[in-house]
């Protein structure tokens, strides 16, 4: 470890990440601090003045219905209704986190299927609309949260709806567009309003259980041998079984693994419940068969590369054990090394080269140059709206150069911005906690947004709602510790 902290190469990454991580904070303090003077700035501008205008409104609205409803014979304190509301508020922030079950439902259960393309849309404003009233019925004196996190994520929504007037070839390709990449992050601001102390508890152990069934449904696959499309491996490849669970995507089913592993894995030592513990105890190595299964190399890179970067940052006399683990892993599994090392032959790189991920990003990267700054246009390059309306011949498998095709150096910019100074906040949350099983809660948490961060650079892991819905609830799970440590 000496000599490779005494390296060129490790002392110039050092320094470029420190240089990062220094503009960002820059960056962060300048929109995060309410009265500075770049907010002033931004109000001026008439897209701001409209944005804090709606938020007052909405303040407004609520002292109204706090007013109104307080003082009716339905909402009054004490009442049947305001005791049930209550009961009921500890749980409604499942719907989210449990979005996986409901969506599989809703496509499976014929009853139910009619309303699979519009359920989650639904859900949403119906959860919106929960969220303004709320402040009727819950007991504590009740304020909608907001931070330099939100705040950065409405500037790039803002950036969204520009993009939307300033490129916009074909309007229905750019409203379907502008809705993918932004429709689910909204799921964030409702999010933020529903999470306290009461109900964090709740929210891990809907993870567990989740966590739990996709690995164990994945070694049951495996134990079958279920069928998979020819397509999914390589022709030179020995592999018969990759496992999807209900998922239905290899790829996918690994980036939820990448997500939840650490989280379930924090949860062995945080959950107070013994029996929650012992389920998180046996489902983490389900969950790691489960991910190896999926034989999806970004993902093993992807949790990899979290681990050993928060290991860095916070531990990093244990990055020398986690190398040793990793290489047993390897010689244990030979499906698993094959599988990777295939990454660097000859082989991999010419077939990538005539149909796979090299032949894709230079396509993306093409693109790109063509309209630099402002891109294609929402929903006209490398994902699933463009291929639904015939814009581009295939998936670009970067959600970045998929992005940058799309919204050019100003979209990605700003996305990017937005992921690196929320994980820098995250990770603030970790230093800022003074309980050694609320700093574990939140490292595992920042472990699995950091590994999704990574992943979408080789896979559009944000083209899946569901993923967005879990990364950015993930987020605002995070971010209560944080209120729960400035009290």
């Amino acid at each position: 470890m000496t000599a490779i902290r005494n390296s060129l190469i490790y002392r110039l990454i050092g320094a470029g990440i420190r240089g990062i991580y220094y503009l960002l904070g820059l960056l962060y303090e300048q929109v995060s601090a309410k009265k500075s003077e770049s907010i002033k700035w931004l109000r001026s501008g008439a897209f701001f003045k409209l944005i804090f205008g709606l938020l007052n409104r909405v303040h407004a609205l609520q002292d109204l219905l706090n007013r109104s409803g307080r003082n009716s014979a339905i909402f009054r304190r004490g009442g049947l209704v305001v005791m049930m509301m209550r009961k009921v508020d500890r749980y409604v922030v499942l719907i989210p986190f449990n979005f996986l079950f409901i969506d599989y439902g809703m496509r499976t259960i014929t009853p139910l299927a009619r309303f699979s393309s519009v359920w989650d849309e639904l859900a949403l404003l119906l959860m919106f609309g929960y969220v303004l009233t709320r402040s009727i019925w819950v007991d504590e004196e009740y304020h909608w949260r907001f931070g330099g996190v939100d705040f950065l994520l409405m500037l790039f929504i803002a950036v969204g709806v520009g993009l939307l007037g300033i490129v916009s070839p074909e309007m229905n390709v750019a409203v379907e567009g502008f809705r993918a990449v932004y429709q689910y992050v909204l799921w964030f601001f409702v999010i933020r309003q529903l999470i306290h102390s009461s109900n964090r508890h709740l929210i891990f152990r809907s993870v567990i259980v989740t966590g739990a069934f996709l690995g164990f449904h994945s070694l049951y696959q495996m134990a079958v041998g279920v069928q998979m499309p020819g397509n999914w491996v390589d022709s030179t490849e020995t592999i018969t079984t990759r496992v999807f669970s209900i998922i239905g995507s290899p790829n996918i089913l690994a980036a939820v693994f990448v997500l939840t592993i650490p989280v379930v894995g924090a949860s062995v030592f945080t959950d107070d419940s013994k029996w929650f513990r012992m389920l998180s105890l046996v489902s983490v190595p389900a969950m790691i068969l489960g991910l190896l299964f999926t034989y999806s190399r970004q993902s093993w890179l992807a949790l990899a590369g979290a681990l050993g970067l928060f290991f860095v940052l916070f531990y990093p006399k244990i990055v020398k054990y986690l190398i040793v683990a990793l290489g047993l892993l390897l010689v244990s599994m030979k499906s698993v090394s094959d599988r990777l090392f295939y990454l660097f032959t000859p082989e991999y790189f010419a077939k990538s080269a005539r149909g796979g991920r090299v032949i894709r990003y230079q396509y993306a990267i093409d693109q790109w140059l063509d309209k630099p700054w402002f891109g294609q246009g929402l929903g006209r390059f490398g994902g699933a709206v463009a291929t639904h309306h015939d814009l581009t011949p295939f998936y670009v498998d970067s959600y970045y150069l998929k992005t940058l095709g799309e919204m050019g150096a100003v979209g990605l910019m700003s996305m990017l911005v937005l992921f690196t100074v929320t994980l820098a906040e995250v990770k603030r949350v970790i230093h800022a906690q003074k309980s050694l099983i609320d700093m574990l809660a939140v490292s595992g948490i920042f472990i699995g947004l950091l590994g999704v961060f990574f992943q979408n650079a080789v896979e559009n892991v944000f083209e899946v709602p569901m993923m967005v819905v879990y990364f950015w609830g993930l987020i605002a799970l995070a971010l209560s510790y944080r209120e729960t440590s400035l009290k």
